[in-house]
């Protein structure tokens, strides 16, 4: 499996916080806000948003373009790992798991790992309902 991780390192100083919007390499969106206090050094970061996904999880199914509410968490400081949660229409629920980094030109990017969970017609079924992957979250101006 190609690891999405070693193309982007963390530039000494650079700081990279989550709040604003976000485009993956297939164009779906992710807008992402914490409510309250922010960055706390005593506690998780609560996370609020949305995603606009851009594909269908199944070809033809018609799923692409749906936006759902997110809700996740961070670490205690800026450019801790992080995760957020979307539940779909279908029943379908995407994790992902993630930290932001600023690469050499000084862009942060959210590297995540995805697992997607549909719901199985039965426990015999079930190994073939979740699926695995990687995205790579640019900032939109």
């Amino acid at each position: 499996m190609y690891n999405i991780k070693s193309r982007y390192s963390v530039v000494q100083g650079g700081s990279c916080l989550l709040p604003g919007a976000w485009r993956n390499q297939f164009g779906s969106d992710l807008w992402l806000w914490a409510p309250g206090e922010g960055f706390s050094k005593n506690s998780p970061t609560s996370l609020r948003g949305e995603f606009r996904s851009a594909v269908a999880i199944h070809s033809g199914s018609g799923a692409g373009n749906e936006t759902r509410s997110l809700m996740g968490s961070s670490g205690r400081y800026p450019g801790s790992p992080f995760t957020f949660s979307v539940i779909w229409r279908s029943g379908a629920v995407t994790v992902w798991v993630g930290q932001c980094f600023v690469n050499g030109i000084s862009k942060e990017v959210l590297v995540t790992s995805w697992l997607l969970k549909e719901m199985a017609k039965s426990q015999k079924d079930n190994w073939k309902t979740t699926r695995i992957g990687n995205d790579a979250f640019q900032r939109i101006v």
